[in-house]
């Protein structure tokens, strides 16, 4: 990864550039206030005990999906012709990168290709909000961020009374527990990447009162798909 970083940070900074133009996405931004504590690896940096302010530590990006007045209410701003070619180009020159991305050879791009999770069942996930990102600087995790950028996405999916599904890498997963998602797909990429045997989950958190009406269904058809595999293997 070293020596490829630059090729890396491009196509990733690509990747979150063209993201929030899609149709109803949403993105969250956490950033410090002046005067905040200092985390104590970037004091011995040089920086000073106390926080500017402004410094961004963390962002989410949302997504919501369906065809209810509601979730049409999201996805119309981003409908715009200025938006939709400003999107397609970006998407445009991301596909392009990816391809002669030196980061990203042919074999690990056809394996994950294969192997990467497929989107929300729309039959399961008509109407459902998807978190699509998360990351917190490492040097404030730990510090309530995530937290802060998961709240808006519980509140709001609540109160619409839809899920939220995410796919998560192992390090995640903690900490959408505590808040209640469930697992009910786990992918092996340990060919690709090091799990330790863990793999990345797919989550789903469910409204007060509803739980289990996404997760069974969705759980149920994944442990039905698996057996018609093994059963073709056979």
């Amino acid at each position: 990864m070293t020596k490829y970083w630059t090729s890396y940070r491009k196509g990733s900074i690509g990747a979150l550039q063209w993201m929030p133009l899609n149709p109803g996405t949403i993105c969250w931004v956490v950033e410090t206030d002046e005067g905040d504590d200092v985390p104590f690896d970037l004091k011995k940096k040089g920086e000073n005990g106390v926080s500017r302010g402004g410094d961004v530590i963390g962002w989410a990006i949302w997504s919501r999906d369906g065809k209810s007045k509601v979730a049409r209410n999201w996805q119309r701003p981003g409908e715009a012709w200025a938006t939709k070619i400003e999107a397609t180009l970006l998407y445009l020159s991301h596909r392009y990168f990816a391809k002669i991305n030196p980061t990203i050879g042919r074999a690990h791009r056809a394996a994950f290709q294969e192997a990467k999770p497929p989107p929300p069942d729309p039959e399961i996930f008509a109407e459902c909000w998807e978190l699509d990102g998360l990351y917190v600087s490492p040097s404030y995790q730990r510090r309530g961020a995530g937290t802060l950028l998961l709240q808006w996405g519980v509140a709001q999916a609540g109160a619409e009374g839809v899920p939220i599904v995410v796919k998560a890498s192992p390090l995640g997963v903690e900490l959408y527990e505590k808040w209640g998602f469930r697992s009910y797909e786990r992918q092996d990429f340990d060919q690709l990447f090091e799990t330790g045997g863990r793999g990345f989950h797919t989550l789903v958190w469910e409204p007060p009162g509803r739980e289990g009406r996404w997760y069974e269904r969705a759980k149920k058809k994944v442990e039905e798909e698996a057996a018609k595999k093994a059963a073709g293997k056979g």
